[in-house]
Order: structure tokens, then C-alpha cells, then sequence
């Protein structure tokens, strides 16, 4: 009887044992299968940031573009027409003081093209002249061709022939961008560095947010916080701002 009582005494304990050595073998499974979830979602919003970030430069392309065309357009309508140069002519030889009047549409000219440049003149940074806008627009060309390489070369070499004129942050920018994409992140962050030196240019919000992420793919979590905060703070409404607090909340 005894050995009967044990035998059934160590079967339901087995069976006890059994049943929840189970039980926790279905609750680890699901913990794991919800840690593979949220590595996914992270995944893939790193993913979504990272085609934010490339869409961004691709908007950033469409805005030089339509800066372009809008300069164009302003130099044509701010151009002379035949008579008036005639009429000028005329005036200076009569003894005029149109020589004077002369220079206002020139210096009006200069602040529309570094404005049309999306970029506020500031400090001793000098407006980029003819010579300089071609070279600009020669490395830009590779840019939209997605020539990274080149693209490179072209805005190294500008900025060692212009590195203080209206255009130099911008180049700075470009410079970054194709770095970025290179995967070179030194390189890049200290081109982005240098666009963050201009107060001015409209570069300089989408280029902290890149230090951030350059220091997050560092593994520099406390700098990148610090770039993502500096970027909300400064420039609240941009996007770069809107792209830092979820980087802020997925940190």
C-alpha cells in the first residue's frame, strides 16, 4: 500500500513538474518571439530614417534647381533693355549722375543671386562670382548624377579655390552628403562641421541632425543626443527637427 501511495505521490509530482517546466518554456518562447518583433520595428525604422534622411537630399536638390531657374529669371527681368542702355549712354556723355545711379541695380542683383543661392551673406564671406558659380555648378553636376566619387573630388577642389564666399557652405554641404553616402563618417562629419560654423545657411540644421546620426552610427549616444536636442532647440519647425525627436524617442 505504502509503495503504491509513493509511486502515485511521484507520479503527480512529475506530472506537476512537467506541466510547468512547459508553462515556462511557452512564456520564454513568447518573450523571445516579441524581442524579435521589436528588433524588426527597429530595423525598420532605422531603415525609414535613413530614406528620410536620403529624401531630404534629394528635396535639397530640387530647391537648388527651382534657386536656379528663379535667378535666371531674375537677372532676365532685372536686365536692361536696348533704349535704356542708349538712354545711359546718352546720360553719361550729357554729364549726368547716372554713372552713379549705375551701381544700385548691380548691388540689388548681388542680393538677389545670394539669396536665390539659399544662403544669407554673413561675416566676410565674400559673394561668389561668375567663375566661382561655374565651378559650383560643375561639381553640383555630379551630384545629380549620382556620381558620388566624383562629386567628392569636384567640391574638395572648390573649396580649396573659394573657402570664404557665399557659396562655401553650401559646398561644405554637398561635400558631407556625398561622404555620408560613401559610408566615410569621419570625412563627413567634419565637412558637416564646417557648414555648422555658418549661422546663416539653411544647411545648418539638416547638418547637425547628420552629426547626430554620425554619432549614433559611432556608437557616441551622449553626442548624438546632444546634436538631435540642439537641432530641436534652434530650429523647432524644420524638418531636421521632426526627424531628431524620433531619433530622440528611439534612443
Amino acid at each position: 500500500m505504502r509503495k503504491t501511495l509513493l509511486a502515485l505521490s511521484v507520479m503527480i509530482i512529475s506530472s506537476v513538474s512537467f506541466s510547468v517546466s512547459a508553462a515556462d518554456s511557452s512564456i520564454q518562447k513568447q518573450l523571445d518571439a516579441q524581442q524579435r518583433a521589436m528588433l524588426e520595428m527597429q530595423n525598420q525604422l532605422d531603415f525609414y530614417n535613413q530614406q528620410i534622411a536620403s529624401l531630404r537630399g534629394d528635396i535639397e536638390k530640387l530647391q537648388y534647381d527651382l534657386n536656379k531657374v528663379k535667378e535666371q529669371m531674375a537677372n532676365t527681368a532685372a536686365a536692361p533693355s536696348a533704349p535704356a542702355v542708349q538712354n545711359a549712354n546718352s546720360s553719361q556723355q550729357q554729364g549726368s549722375s547716372s554713372g552713379s545711379n549705375s551701381a544700385a541695380p548691380q548691388n540689388g542683383n548681388n542680393q538677389a543671386s545670394a539669396q536665390n543661392s539659399g544662403f544669407t551673406l554673413e561675416g566676410n564671406l565674400k559673394t561668389a562670382d561668375a567663375q566661382a558659380k561655374s565651378a559650383y555648378d560643375n561639381a553640383y553636376k555630379f551630384v545629380t548624377a549620382n556620381n558620388l566619387a566624383a562629386a567628392e573630388k569636384e567640391f574638395s577642389a572648390y573649396l580649396q579655390s573659394y573657402p570664404d564666399n557665399s557659396l562655401t557652405p553650401n559646398a561644405w554641404y554637398w561635400l558631407g552628403q556625398v561622404q555620408y553616402k560613401q559610408n566615410k563618417l569621419d570625412e563627413a562629419r567634419v565637412s558637416f562641421l564646417n557648414v555648422a560654423r555658418f549661422t546663416a545657411t539653411p544647411k545648418r540644421p539638416d547638418s547637425l541632425y547628420k552629426l547626430g546620426l554620425i554619432s549614433k552610427l559611432k556608437g557616441d549616444k551622449d553626442k548624438a543626443k546632444q546634436f538631435f536636442e540642439l537641432v530641436i532647440n534652434k530650429y523647432p519647425a524644420d524638418t531636421a527637427a521632426n526627424l531628431s525627436r524620433q531619433e530622440l524617442q528611439n534612443m
